[in-house]
């Protein structure tokens, strides 16, 4: 049996701020000029990674208990292949 929405949707907010308080102290990953931008090299730690995928994962239950569109992924309404 499928969870609550509001179930997800708490566990959602929970990761997010997380997430968000851990990349309060990080360096910026990338800058911006005009029309370019320039990306530093990657600096993921476990715990950022680790917050991201279960933030993904929340984000995908979320979608397919609504019936909205999965992260990512052109719109595609269900029943139609292709």
């Amino acid at each position: 049996m499928p969870r609550p929405l509001e179930e997800i949707d708490a566990d959602i907010a929970t990761f997010q701020a997380a997430y968000d308080k851990l990349l309060l102290g990080t360096r910026p990953q990338g800058l911006k000029h005009g029309d370019r931008e320039i990306q530093f090299g990657s600096n993921f730690s476990a715990t950022e990674k680790a917050l991201k995928q279960r933030l993904h994962t929340l984000t995908v239950e979320r979608a397919r208990l609504t019936g909205d569109p999965l992260p990512h992924r052109p719109y595609s309404p269900r029943g139609m292949v292709g």
